[in-house]
């Protein structure tokens, strides 16, 4: 008994000095990685705290500007590589990529402007076979009006799809805005001191609202030249509407971050330049695109307000919903017109041709 009590004392022993060393090993291996990791722990935080917006990816590193395809995000990584490889302050910046964005848009705001002033011009042949269109009931008469309009199109070599284009300053326009005020809300490393006059900080509002000013300002002047392709032609009831609408923007933009505001105003003030040059005659001819035409406005016309403005509309738009009923409504009589036409006889006789030939 002695014996095998000995042996068993034996191998429970050596058991116990086997799982002691090899826990000891395994604990004095998380010792070292924990060592190790909590060694890193300085270097990383330091890493983060030297890291600043001098830097390419210091954005990245403070939850900004992840990506390339979102718009404010797309913005923010142009900001940052304007401002560190420029050397510029945020406010140099923020007008500088935006005097880049108008200058890439540029020759596409010229075929645009092209097209406005081609589309006016062949505006006494379009109009008429516009109201033949809206003022027609009959499916292959209107048919035949598009296919007159398509080669008056053709013939003064208009491409409508071109009048869009400015349109692709609104994601633009929708990522300065998100960006720079995502940006301002951190705030950025020197947003608050790389101001200028009296906006120094950034990333706080306007205190005497002159941004605000000299963006409402700039964008009136912007529509009395023409709009940004330079030829638009407005109604006065239109003038109205864009010299109210910058003037109320003044109160609803007070509160925004000084950087957003001074975007607005860079832009606008791109746009006036852009608009006065398209509108250039000199810089037209030199380009190669057509001359602004002279357009007599309708005196009719003339003295319309705001409210008469909406109340065309919504006339036209009644005439138009009228105008398709009535040819849907058309087109339904007409099939069951056909349709009863077809003899009772023929139909039997089909279908006695076509259970035959199921059953067959």
């Amino acid at each position: 008994m002695s014996i095998i009590g000995f042996n068993h004392s034996i191998r429970f022993n050596s058991s116990s000095v086997s799982s002691g060393a090899s826990g000891a090993s395994a604990s004095s291996e998380i010792q070292a990685q924990l060592t190790s990791f909590s060694d890193n722990l300085p270097n990383a935080a330091e890493e983060a705290v030297t890291l600043t917006s001098n830097q390419i990816g210091y954005l990245q590193s403070i939850g900004l500007a992840e990506s390339w395809v979102w718009p404010s995000h797309f913005i923010q990584h142009c900001l940052e590589y304007v401002h560190v490889y420029s050397g510029l302050p945020w406010w140099g910046t923020i007008i500088a990529t935006t005097v880049a964005m108008r200058v890439i848009l540029f020759p596409l705001y010229v075929k645009s402007a092209d097209i406005v002033a081609k589309n006016s011009k062949a505006k006494p042949e379009l109009d008429p076979i516009m109201k033949k269109v809206m003022a027609s009931n009959d499916f292959a008469e209107k048919q035949r009006l598009a296919l007159q309009r398509k080669h008056i199109l053709k013939k003064y070599g208009i491409k409508n799809r071109y009048l869009a284009i400015p349109v692709l300053q609104l994601p633009l326009a929708l990522g300065f805005f998100a960006g720079l005020r995502s940006m301002a809300l951190v705030p950025v490393d020197g947003f608050t001191t790389q101001g200028a006059y009296w906006f120094t900080d950034l990333s706080a509002p306007d205190p005497y609202l002159g941004l605000q000013i000299i963006s409402a300002s700039v964008f009136i002047a912007s529509m009395k030249l023409g709009g940004e392709t330079g030829t638009a032609q407005f109604s006065p009831g239109i003038k109205k509407l864009m010299t109210y609408l910058p003037i109320v923007s003044i109160p609803a933009t007070m509160y925004l971050s000084s950087g957003v505001v001074l975007y607005f105003a860079a832009n606008a003030v791109c746009a006036v330049l852009q608009s006065a040059l398209l509108r250039s005659e000199a810089f037209r001819k030199m380009v190669g695109i057509e001359p602004i035409p002279e357009v007599v406005i309708d005196p009719s016309k003339a003295n319309e307000g705001i409210l008469d403005l909406a109340k065309n509309f919504i006339e036209d738009t009644k005439k138009k919903a009228e105008a398709k009923a009535l040819e849907t409504e058309r087109l339904e009589k007409a099939f069951e017109s056909q349709k009863s036409r077809v003899p009772k006889n023929d139909v039997i006789i089909k279908k006695r041709f076509r259970n035959q030939k199921e059953n067959n």
